[in-house]
């Protein structure tokens, strides 16, 4: 039965590339769960070896071409710079759910059967049919996650008078806008999409703040942990980062660009070693000289 599942995983990956010539990756998956779901009840029901062959040969067509699907789904949706991560995180939620399902289907089969447990198996699978249809495999086409290094580190660095060292930090990032108050909201949402990526490349925190004295001045700030840090959160931008980023910035009036600030936490120097004060000799009678 394992070879079964290995021989049809093994002619999967010969045949997947011509199968996505054909179809996307998510009617691969799809059609992969119906087939898993078929291979559940056959395992159920029926005990005869030439059905049972042939399911999980498919069965292990199925999981094969489900799975690269997935693992291409992971790449595509995350930028070049944290697709490592990203993998890590999904295989261990991936061989996780397969630990922690095996163990609760292996309950439901001891408590009741093993066709009642595989049937329920196969319920499961049908009901998250819906789900699939509501949240589609990422493409690549959703938005541009190609490098879109910002153009700023340069200027960065002939402003600077006295050059950090890499590990100084936290390091407040300020950027000063001036809008116009009727398009405040649509400013606000934007400012707030801009945030989400600030927090994704590196953000400690970030913030938004509006003036009441002046209803046209706001100001973000976020907090990046060090300056090195803050040099790799600009060359993670990303072309889609691009776009949000001159959204926010097309809110802004004057015609010189908002301004930014970038201050280093003033850390509490050591003190000054004491210095000992020297106190009068005496001679041996006792007078002070």
């Amino acid at each position: 039965m394992n070879g079964c599942i290995g021989a049809g995983a093994v002619s999967a990956a010969i045949l997947l590339p011509r199968l996505r010539l054909r179809l996307s990756a998510d009617g691969i998956v799809r059609i992969g769960s119906l087939i898993f779901v078929t291979t559940l009840l056959v395992m159920a029901w029926i005990h005869l070896w030439v059905p049972l062959i042939v399911v999980l040969l498919m069965g292990g067509m199925a999981w094969t071409s489900s799975a690269s699907c997935m693992n291409i789904a992971v790449q595509l949706s995350v930028p070049a710079w944290v697709q490592a991560r990203s993998l890590g995180i999904y295989q261990m939620v991936f061989m996780g759910g397969l630990a922690i399902g095996s163990a609760f289907w292996g309950a439901v089969a001891d408590h009741t059967s093993t066709p009642i447990a595989l049937t329920a198996a196969a319920a499961g699978l049908l009901a998250g049919w819906p789900i699939m249809r509501k949240f589609p495999l990422p493409t690549g086409g959703e938005s541009d996650l190609s490098p879109g290094r910002l153009a700023v580190i340069s200027r960065e660095v002939s402003q600077v008078l006295n050059q950090p060292d890499p590990e100084d930090g936290p390091v407040l990032v300020t950027v000063t806008f001036r809008i116009d108050p009727a398009h405040s909201v649509e400013f606000i949402r934007a400012a707030h999409e801009l945030g989400r990526v600030r927090r994704r490349d590196g953000a400690l925190r970030w913030a938004l703040y509006s003036d009441p004295a002046d209803p046209a001045r706001y100001m973000e700030t976020y907090l990046v942990e060090s300056w090195l840090e803050r040099q790799r959160q600009i060359e993670r931008f990303t072309v889609a980062d691009h776009a949000i980023r001159n959204r926010v910035f097309s809110f802004h009036l004057d015609p010189d660009p908002p301004v930014v600030s970038r201050m280093i936490l003033a850390q509490m120097p050591p003190p000054l070693p004491a210095q000992g004060k020297l106190s009068p000799s005496r001679d041996s009678d006792g007078k002070s000289e």
